[in-house]
Parts: C-alpha cells; structure tokens; sequence
C-alpha cells in the first residue's frame, strides 16, 4: 500500500501541463500512479513495457518518466541509458528491490532520482515536480529524440518480415544505450552479426569491437584471455599481456558462447562488471577498464541457473537488455532474400556473373526447415554455387539434406550424419580432394573436416 497524501497544491492549467509517462507493467499500480498525478494538475501517459514507452516517446513530447526499474524485455535502467542521456529527459526510476546496487545502477544511468515501493505519494510529486523544473532548464533543441532507430544501418542482417523489421528495430533502440545486452537465438542465426550491428550503431562505434569465444578457448587460459596477465604469473608467461577486457577499452566486447564460461570463472567476471576493473592473472592491482560488454548464448541460462552451472547474479548483470534472435524457420518469409544475398556474394567470389537457381533447385531452398538457420542456409548456397558446372545450380549441387532425397526401401530416412558424410565427400571431389577449399565451402575448419574424412569409408584427403 501506498502512504496517504494531502493534497496540498493548485493543478496546473490545461494548456501548460507538463507531460508525465509513466512506465510499470503493475497495471494497477499504472492506474493508481495515473490518477494521483492528473489530480495534481500533470498530463500522463502510460506504458506497460519499456518498448512501448520507446513508442510514446518517439511520438510524443514528454517531460519527465516515472519508470518501474524491474520489466521484461526493456527495463527502467535500459530505457534510461537509451534516451534521457540523449533527449535529457529527467528519468525517475522506481523500484521494490530498493537495495545499494539498484541505487548505483539508476546513478549510472544518470537517473534523475530513485524511489523505493511501497511510494511515498508526497515523496512522489515532489520529486516529479523538481524534475518538471529541471526539463524546463534544458534547451528545446537538445529535447528531441535522436534518430537512432531510422538511421539504423546493419546491411549483415538481411530480411523484410515483420520479425526481422521488430528485431531490426529493437536493435536500433538498444545501440544507443551503453547497457550490458545478452543475445540470444539458435545456433547459426547470426547473433555474432546483431553484436557487430549494435556496436556499429552505437556510441562507441569509433573504438573497437572484440570477440571472444568462450567455448573456444581453454578454460585453463580462459581467464588470462579475458582478463591478463603479469610475467610469470604461470608457466610460459614470460611477458605481461592485456587482456581483451583492456583490449576493448573504447569500444565493445562480445563474449561469446557465454554459457561455456567455466562456473569457478565467474565469480570474477561478475566482480570485473560490476567493479569496471580487471585483476590481471598474478597482478595485485585492478585496471580499470572502459567497454561496453555484450553476451551472446544459443542455451538457456535461467536453465543453467537452476543447474547450477551458471550465476544468477552474473545472469542479471549480463542481461540488462535482452536480444533476442528467432530461427530461420519462423521467418521463413526471408529465404529468398537472403538466398539472393548469399548468391550475389558467391558470383563476386567465383567471378560468375550470371550464376543462378533452377527452378527446382529454388523450390527446395525454399521449402527447406533450416535447422541450422542463416548459417546453414549461407554454406549451402557458396557450397552449389562451388559445384555448379555451369551458370545454373540444379537440384543436384544442393546438399543431400536439402534436396530430401526419396525413402530407402526400408522405409527409413538416412541419419543426418550420413547425409553431412555424403555432402563432404561430393564437396571434396569437386574440389580434388583440397581439404582447405573443401572446409571453406563447407563452412568448417580444417581441423573437424579432417578428422570427419578420417572416419572408415571417407575418402582420403588431397596431401
């Protein structure tokens, strides 16, 4: 419940009321907020999510936000970074998690101030009512929004349904923010192509953008590549070495495949977010250190939380703002325009202008599921455009997962690594046998082509 209040001041006229959004997914909260403050003479507006406020105030004039800090998708500290540090708009930000960190958080966004639920009512007003006086301070040319999501540009991610339009869109709000975001979506949907997109749209688009698997590097060294190290902190390390946090500094920092982070690890990423500092491996001095930090995971890591084999608390430090990327298979829409996309990359390659789809060839592109999303779709495409004998690519320089082939005669479907076996061992014939043009085409490296044309049956490769 809220404390009571006296009405203790004249409404203001009609004509010049300053304009209130007010942003909570509390519906009952929004009314009750909504009524206190139109008594009181405001003109409000409310939202429900923080997406939708990004709408109310890309149309409307509004003078100050009363924002929930906790909402999903976009929260009150999100929304913050993305517009009052451009538009100057003073942000209130509420909360009932009113603990030190939610405080430093809103002072970092450069909230206006910080109010703790259950409110305070006379607390309220007054604090929207030194906001009012402090917008009105700030010249009328600074006031407008910037026009961030129209000048989007992200020419990688390609695609005119209405989930890549929302997406496209989303990303372009969350670019001028400064907020940690983690990317999520299925293997191969290009999260690492959003975290170029953001960084490219972003405020720090002039420093420089770092990406670090987490998977890919051994967790042994995981730690020395994330954070640094001094000489002879270990074995080998012969000289002192930045880490890619530092590595970043000005820019933007993807870490990758962040689910893999080993869980004794992450105590320390937590502490290097929160504290902005990293301790280089054998060092006794923190380094400050000055990026913007993204996440990107094609696992569940609210499952992983409840496994036990990742952090809660680093969870929400990562997860900010959330991008999410849907599967190829639920904007199948895009096909085509991206199919087009990849052969006109693939003609450049190959220096065959006219190169194209038969009708067939398109039909089972089109109708494929895609498991493996844009990826997939995008070797597929440079892998037929490497068979094709001449200008036409026809059904059979398509791998055998797309072209379906008929049922045996048993009745069965070969497995999907038969089919991936079959594929490799067309591939490496067209390309006599080259493992290193046989693993470009394919989309793999080197290493696991190596080891899967090893297998019994495979052919050997070219020496």
């Amino acid at each position: 419940m809220m404390n009571g209040l006296a009405r203790n001041g004249v409404p203001r006229g009609d004509n010049m009321a300053p304009r209130v959004l007010i942003v909570d997914d509390d519906t009952d909260l929004l009314c009750t907020l909504r009524e206190v403050l139109d008594d009181f003479g405001y003109e409000t507006r409310t939202a429900t999510s923080g997406i939708e406020a990004l709408r109310v105030l890309d149309a409307e004039d509004i003078d100050v936000v009363l924002s929930d800090l906790r909402m999903p998708i976009l929260d009150g500290i999100g929304l913050c970074e993305r517009v009052g540090r451009n538009s100057k708009i003073p942000f209130i930000l509420m909360t009932a998690y009113g603990g030190m960190e939610a405080a430093v958080d809103a002072m970092r966004a450069e909230a206006f101030d910080f109010l703790r639920k259950p409110l305070d009512l006379a607390e309220l007003c007054a604090t929207v009512e030194r906001a009012t006086e402090r917008r009105a301070t700030i010249p009328p040319a600074v006031r407008k929004l910037d026009d961030a999501p129209r000048s989007f540009r992200a020419p990688s991610l390609v695609g005119s349904s209405s989930k890549m339009r929302d997406l496209m869109q989303y990303v372009g709000f969350v670019a001028g923010s400064n907020a940690s975001v983690l990317i999520t979506g299925e293997s191969g949907t290009g999260k690492e192509l959003v975290a170029r997109a953001l960084h490219e749209n972003g405020l720090r688009r002039s420093g420089p953008f770092v990406a670090v698997s987490c998977a890919a590097v051994p967790a042994q060294i995981l730690e020395s590549e994330l954070f640094g190290h001094v000489k002879g902190a270990f074995t080998g390390a012969a000289e002192s070495r930045r880490g890619i946090f530092l590595d970043a500094n000005g820019g933007t920092l993807l870490l990758d495949e962040i689910g893999a982070m080993p869980i004794e690890l992450q105590p320390a990423l937590l502490r290097a977010l929160q504290e902005r500092a990293v301790r280089p491996v054998g060092g006794t001095r923190e380094e400050p250190f000055d990026a913007r930090v993204l996440a990107a995971t094609n696992s569940s890591l609210r499952h992983a939380v409840t496994q036990g084999t990742f952090r809660e608390d680093l969870l929400f430090r990562l997860e900010v703002l959330n991008v999410h990327i849907p599967p190829l298979r639920d904007r199948s829409e895009d096909i085509r325009e991206l199919c087009d996309h990849f052969l006109r990359a693939a003609r450049a390659r190959h220096g065959r202008p006219r190169l194209a789809f038969s009708d067939d060839a398109l039909s089972a592109i089109l109708h494929y599921s895609w498991p493996g999303n844009v990826r997939e779709l995008e070797n597929c495409v440079e892998a037929a455009a490497a068979l094709a004998h001449d200008d036409l690519i026809e059904m059979h320089d398509l791998p055998a997962a797309v072209r379906e082939p008929a049922r045996p005669s048993n009745g069965r479907r070969p497995s999907l690594d038969t089919l991936r076996h079959q594929h490799i061992e067309r591939v490496l014939r067209a390309v006599g046998g080259n493992v290193a043009k046989a693993a470009r085409v394919l989309g793999m490296d080197r290493g696991t082509l190596y080891r899967r044309v090893k297998r019994p049956g495979s052919m050997r490769p070219a020496r």
